[in-house]
């Protein structure tokens, strides 16, 4: 059994929802989790908001069980996200050098994909670019895949990166 899809090249999926808008990005959003950033996946991002001259966000996204979501006070969210700003800090530094508007905003949550839209249902975002992950066919069987929800749900145009495996 094949261990996973394995080509040569990194791949990029399109979803165009508003075909419209297409051409006019004013602000994009990459809704990662937690510092889990590919220097190939922002530079895609990062060239895709320079070349629309668009804000850009990095979406970081906490995943916690319900009783540790319970449990999070003030001392330890604050820990907690100053570690992640001092994780994406060269992200940040490289637009800086770009000359990219980038920010950085924070969510801790049980679901990812409700998190995301609930996020896009209130702000104005016209792109959003995403990181995928290719699975072996035992894991499609199996596992239930965010991505296919976001590309159900999302209101607005999105590009689901897929890094080639370089491993």
């Amino acid at each position: 059994m094949q261990k996973s899809l394995a080509l040569p090249a990194d791949l990029v999926v399109v979803q165009v929802v508003r075909l419209d808008g297409s051409h006019v990005v004013r602000n994009m959003v990459l809704p990662i989790r937690e510092d889990g950033l590919s220097v190939k996946k922002f530079t895609l991002f990062a060239g895709l908001a320079k070349a629309y001259g668009a804000e850009a966000e990095i979406y970081s996204i906490n995943l916690v069980n319900s009783k540790k979501l319970a449990a999070l006070d003030m001392p330890n969210t604050r820990a907690l996200l100053r570690k992640l700003n001092d994780q994406l800090a060269h992200y940040t530094k490289l637009a800086r050098f770009m000359g990219l508007s980038l920010h950085i905003k924070h969510a801790v949550t049980r679901n990812e994909v409700d998190q995301v839209l609930h996020h896009l249902a209130h702000h104005d975002f016209q792109l959003m670019v995403i990181g995928g992950r290719r699975l072996s066919m035992l894991s499609r069987l199996f596992k239930k895949r965010p991505i296919e929800r976001l590309f159900h749900d999302t209101p607005i145009n999105m590009l689901a990166f897929y890094g080639r495996d370089n491993g």
